[in-house]
């Protein structure tokens, strides 16, 4: 039996090839398929309604399927045989804002039924899972035909959801495997490969690996004195390292880790600072920072400029509506006001409830949302003195807190003095990462970075193409350029035997900018991009 209800309606759904409605198609079912979930039916076409899906039977299941961006994509799974409730309540996409479906477990609650909340995954070859594939079959150079299979991985967190992303399994060709600390499943990109490569030394030299035969005299050698030294690279020549997507990491040939094996869903957890955190963590700084990250596309940053200051102020509430939402602040209200002196970005008032955000601030969303940020960390701090539990701030941060807003000091009083308060310190510090995200996003559209690339006096005619390449970069060289672009700090990495300082030195001179999208060349096509280097081309 395999039924599809498109365009749901609530009060008259039919269905394909019945007269009956899906009320009645429910119940009537047998009773070892869908009497038991017979009482849901009027709330799934709700639900349907709600967030515009169509609802298919299959077998002993049902189904709520959306179509988005010309991919099917399953927001609710009810399977009778198991008696469980799959309820997907947000998909993060490669480089996109993260889809919220609409749902929660609350919305699905089947007596006798396990009902879990899934967060899905997807990376940039996500075109692949609709293409019903098990896998796909490289040729290496040499001519050897390998097929890796996809497989679809769950992670459970510590607060019971369920993480569900695809990946390749590379255990069949891995030289070596091992698993990561926690610790290390929480830092940047890079570091996950330092710490496996570490560990890969000291296996190694310990003799708990069988790779005497299987490395070259060089690498062998290299690996001795990361052994001795302490200290590793993100890279070993010739090999290249993945990550299943929460720490199981491999070492595989070259040839067999290719383009044509990117990342689907699974590598893409790490390269995102681990999504899986994200959701699982529950502190401030982290909840506003996933918020800004999903929220702040390039896309939008980049229209933010031909948007009406009516689409400004709702873009920039938006944003800060679902912090506080998100910090159960949801009677703080946001407002816009021409009537604040040039000299003030903003105010809190506990009374009022409300926050007030200078109009003129509209002009630039890296300062209209610098200070809503800076006036909702007052709205936290007035509610964190009055429900000391609610935030986890300790009990010195409370009292400090508490006797600053009794005897706040007005910047009219005293400028220095105000700007050295505990709360004033606090609020501009306190989402300090979140700020830093804010301002690379910031620093990542399109405006910004070709104005940076004409001070390098690039052409008119390359800026576009050099934008796309540069907001393009693999995770691990974007980081690199994120340090660049906040504090003009030049990286001390080296990428298949080239340096930032060797690309901008004598012998190449190329500029900062050519010098990373080198770097990322090197990473993604090496071979081609060694090439090129030491015949000369830049």
């Amino acid at each position: 039996m395999n039924i599809k209800v498109n365009n749901p309606n609530i009060n008259d759904i039919s269905c394909k090839n019945t007269s009956k409605t899906f009320g009645q198609v429910v119940v009537s079912a047998s009773s070892t398929v869908f009497k038991e979930v017979a009482i849901m039916s009027k709330n799934i076409q709700v639900i349907a309604q709600k967030i515009g899906v169509e609802i298919i039977f299959e077998g002993s299941q049902i189904h709520l399927e959306k179509e988005i961006d010309g991919k099917i994509w399953r927001m609710l799974t009810i399977d009778n045989a198991k008696k469980a409730v799959d309820v997907v309540v947000d998909i993060k996409r490669f480089r996109r804002s993260s889809i919220s479906s609409g749902l929660t477990a609350d919305d699905m609650r089947i007596p006798g039924y396990t009902v879990r909340q899934v967060h899905e995954v997807r990376g940039p070859l996500v075109w692949l899972l609709n293409a019903d594939s098990k896998g796909r079959e490289i040729v290496t150079p040499q001519g050897k035909r390998v097929f890796v299979k996809m497989v679809l991985e769950e992670r459970k967190l510590r607060n019971g959801d369920i993480v569900r992303y695809n990946t390749w399994d590379f255990s069949p060709y891995a030289l070596y495997e091992a698993q990561l600390s926690e610790d290390t499943i929480l830092c940047e990109s890079p570091e996950h490969k330092r710490e496996f490569i570490l560990q890969l030394a000291d296996d190694f030299c310990s003799g708990r690996t069988n790779l005497e035969d299987k490395l070259s005299p060089e690498i062998k050698e290299q690996l001795r004195k990361i052994h001795e030294t302490r200290k590793a690279p993100a890279y070993l020549s010739g090999y290249e390292i993945h990550h299943d997507g929460y720490g199981n990491m491999f070492l595989l040939p070259k040839e067999i880790h290719c383009r044509k094996l990117a990342h689907i869903g699974g590598s893409y957890l790490m390269n995102t600072r681990n999504y899986a955190v994200y959701i699982e963590s529950q502190t401030l700084d982290e909840s506003v920072g996933k918020i800004l990250s999903e929220e702040l596309t390039i896309d939008k940053i980049n229209f933010y400029e031909d948007f009406t200051i009516e689409e400004k102020e709702r873009f920039i509430s938006s944003i800060g509506n679902r912090i506080l939402r998100n910090t159960g602040l949801s009677d703080v209200r946001i407002e816009f006001s021409d009537n604040l002196k040039s000299t003030t970005c903003g105010s809190h008032s506990s009374a009022e409830k409300r926050i007030v955000i200078n109009r003129n601030l509209l002009k630039s969303p890296l300062d209209a949302l610098h200070t809503e940020l800076h006036e909702i960390r007052h709205a936290i701090q007035h509610d964190a003195v009055q429900h000391p539990e609610k935030y986890g701030f300790d009990a010195q941060t409370i009292e400090i807190w508490q006797r600053n807003i009794a005897y706040y000091i007005s910047p009219k009083l005293d400028y220095e003095a105000y700007v050295l308060q505990p709360i004033e310190i606090d609020a501009e510090t306190g989402h300090r990462k979140c700020y830093m995200t804010l301002k690379l996003l910031y620093m990542y559209s399109k405006d910004q970075l070709a104005e940076i690339l004409r001070q390098y006096e690039y052409p008119d005619f390359l800026i576009d193409k050099t934008v796309e390449r540069l907001n393009n970069m693999q995770p691990e060289i974007k980081i690199l350029f994120d340090k660049w672009l906040l504090n003009n700090s030049m990286p001390e990495v080296e990428i298949n035997g080239f340096t930032i300082q060797e690309l901008t030195g004598e012998k190449f001179n190329f500029t900062p900018i050519n010098a990373f999208l080198t770097l990322n060349w090197l990473l993604v096509d090496q071979d081609n991009a060694i090439a090129a280097l030491e015949g000369g081309i830049r």
